[in-house]
């Protein structure tokens, strides 16, 4: 979407193109409106474009920021720009257990090592359980509920162990979030404890 918009030279408010006109994708099929709403969605918190949006539909006009620029420019995808953007924060925490040490590394550019050391398959059957039933109350944005759809996918298949441990990680770190109030950090420490982590 940052590529379609920089070829359309959509550098600012009064260049701005709608979003009903983004209809291409790398691999040539075309992105449905729910794709590209969440695809702004995801930018626009990340501050790669900016936006005007309407009380039905979100991201009906879409525009690069200088950030945006910025990341078309490097050559990179959006997401390895952002990492690389965030990698360059000093502030590194090893997570060792404590609720407020976890809170800290889960902060804006923050990089958390933990170790998940327990994959119980009742106990992943049990914390799918437990996200499905708690997401709609758990104040998360719908890139963060979409992030834990597809983390249940992982958690749910018969996936390589490494990934699903990453994936685990993931999701503690993110329950930790200030933003997924205290439901988010019961889930989590309930985390710790089932899978080992430290």
């Amino acid at each position: 979407m940052l590529r379609w918009l920089d070829e359309r030279n959509a550098h600012s408010q009064g260049s701005r193109v709608g979003r009903d006109e983004f209809n291409e994708s790398e691999d040539l099929a075309a992105f449905t409106a729910a794709e590209s709403e969440a695809a702004a969605q995801w930018l626009y918190d990340r501050d790669l474009i900016d936006s005007i949006s309407a009380a039905q539909e979100s991201h009906i006009l879409l525009w690069l920021t200088d950030e945006g620029v910025e990341c078309v420019d490097s050559g990179l995808d959006a997401a390895d720009f952002i990492a690389r953007q965030t990698a360059s924060v000093d502030q590194t925490t090893i997570v060792t257990g404590n609720v407020n040490n976890l809170a800290a590394a889960a902060g804006p550019g923050a990089i958390a090592n933990l170790t998940v050391s327990t994959l119980d398959p009742d106990a992943l059957e049990e914390l799918a359980r437990l996200l499905l039933q708690a997401s709609p109350v758990l104040n998360l944005s719908k890139e963060l509920e979409l992030q834990i759809v597809n983390s249940l996918q992982v958690l749910t298949s018969e996936e390589e162990p490494g990934l699903v441990k990453k994936t685990i990680g993931q999701l503690y770190l993110l329950l930790q979030n200030s933003s997924s109030g205290a439901l988010g950090g019961l889930i989590a420490a309930w985390m710790a404890a089932r899978f080992g982590i430290s």
